[in-house]
């Protein structure tokens, strides 16, 4: 049985062998394609939501969120929300029964409402940072909650469409642009998009990897 630690370094997390997801991930760019993606998700009993909007560098710079990731044990939909803006399928899902799961999910709640109003808080769902205390965890990063839990560090999967970045990240920082302030970082040439990445735990997937299966 594996013991559950109150917390996890990053030392340690770096010496675990990595996991990867190797379930389907589909890319939402229709309507059409949102309204099928939510009629399977409603089969589900439980799922992983988490979203993603562009970082500003600019104060009083904001952008909408752009993509919402939903995902079960095998298959991960990536909603293009910039594209098809929050098709009412999708806001329905959001505030159902359905078991959902997230970090941070009163960001998530905030930035979707910005998109459309949409209270998805309305719904079922567990806040990851409020559960895991009951049983001892200090750790709050999903990197550490993951490694605790089950001794792998996480991937994180880098790809695009038309140049917007998908999933790229340092810690809960994605860059899309160089701050002033940015230490050490990584150019990467994406679509024809150039993207500066802060180096540490990076780690890219070839675009093969993203192929619907």
């Amino acid at each position: 049985m594996k013991q559950i630690r109150n917390t996890v370094t990053k030392a340690e997390i770096a010496t675990m062998p990595k996991v990867l997801f190797e379930g389907r991930i589909f890319v939402i760019y229709t309507e059409a394609d949102a309204d099928k993606a939510v009629e399977y998700l409603k089969t589900q009993q439980i799922v992983g939501v988490d979203t993603e909007t562009r970082p500003s560098f600019k104060r009083g710079m904001t952008h909408k969120v752009a993509l919402l990731q939903i995902a079960t044990a095998d298959t991960c939909f990536l909603f293009r929300l910039n594209r098809i803006g929050m098709p009412e399928s999708l806001q329905d899902f959001l505030m159902s029964d359905v078991l959902k799961i997230g970090l941070s999910l009163k960001d998530d709640f905030m930035m979707l409402r910005r998109r459309k109003d949409v209270h998805a808080e309305e719904g079922n769902w567990i806040e990851l940072q409020d559960y895991v205390p009951r049983f001892g965890i200090e750790d709050r990063s999903l990197q550490k909650l993951y490694a605790n839990l089950f001794g792998k560090k996480m991937v994180v999967l880098v790809s695009s469409q038309n140049g917007t970045p998908i999933g790229l990240f340092q810690g809960n920082d994605c860059y899309t642009e160089i701050p002033g302030d940015l230490p050490k970082t990584t150019l990467i040439h994406i679509d024809g998009a150039l993207v500066y990445v802060h180096r540490a735990n990076i780690d890219i997937i070839p675009a093969e990897f993203f192929k619907q299966k």
